[in-house]
């Protein structure tokens, strides 16, 4: 009887390190899957970080282009009412007295072609 009792257990032994491997395999399948998953989600999440910071920079250097343009704008035009309106003595323009005010000292305006702003 002891060799039947012995061949049983090692029957038994083979299928429970069977079953425990399987076990074991789709554990770590499953681990090795989630922690795929995680670092596809997390390289997605860091792309669109990257994608929201690269327009945040561009918008930010497009206000700043226009508010340039504005300021040129300005100047050309206070420049062009002190230059053609001559305002009566003891008057000032009250256009040029506000440019004045927002932009402070006055420049004259660019005279170069490149320089000029592009209003298209």
């Amino acid at each position: 009887m002891e060799s039947g009792s012995g061949l049983i257990l090692l029957i038994v032994g083979v299928i429970v390190g069977v079953i425990a491997g399987f076990v074991y395999s789709n554990y770590r399948n499953r681990k090795n899957n989630s922690d795929a998953k995680l670092a596809a989600l997390q390289q997605e999440y860091d792309d669109y970080r990257a994608n929201v910071r690269s327009h945040f920079i561009d918008t930010v250097s497009a206000i700043s282009k226009i508010d340039e343009q504005q300021k040129e704008l300005y100047r050309s035009v206070a420049h062009g009412v002190n230059e053609l309106c001559r305002p009566e003595d003891g008057k000032e323009d009250y256009f040029l007295e506000q440019t004045i005010q927002t932009l402070g000292e006055l420049e004259p305006p660019k005279k170069d072609e490149k320089d000029s702003p592009k209003f298209s």
